[in-house]
Parts: structure tokens; sequence; C-alpha cells
């Protein structure tokens, strides 16, 4: 369902754009994961990007996010 309070929490789409072309379409994005590394980047480019900033439910560090699946989840 995606993490409390989140703004698109539920099973339908709640982001304004998506909403607006159909807002029985499913939420396909239930929790939105990025890695730290690429906070790293960013600043290292001259970004100045804060967690949480690029609306991001979960900050890892040391797992290959990029690498798992469309679909990935995780049960139990």
């Amino acid at each position: 369902m995606g993490v409390e309070g989140d703004a698109h929490l539920g099973e339908t789409v709640r982001h304004r754009s998506r909403v607006a072309q159909d807002p029985t379409q499913p939420n396909l994005r239930q929790v939105h994961l990025i890695h730290s590394e690429l906070h790293e980047e960013l600043r290292l480019a001259g970004f100045d990007v804060s967690y949480g900033q690029m609306g991001e439910n979960i900050t890892t560090r040391g797992i290959r996010l990029l690498d798992f699946p469309t679909g990935t989840r995780r049960n139990g």
C-alpha cells in the first residue's frame, strides 16, 4: 500500500498529472527508494540535494537498487 503519511499511499494513483489522465490507474510505485550514493554523486556534480528532497520514502546505502528488476517485492 505504501508508506503511512505519504501523499501517494493507496491502491490508485495520487499524483495530480496521473489522476487527471485516469484516477483509476493502479499505483505501481508504492515505496520510493533512492540510494544515498546518488545523493553523493549529485553533490559532487554541484547540486545541493538533501535527503527526502527527491521524493524518496527510504534512503539506502550499499544496496544495489538499480540492479533490482522492475516489480521486485519483499514478502514476509
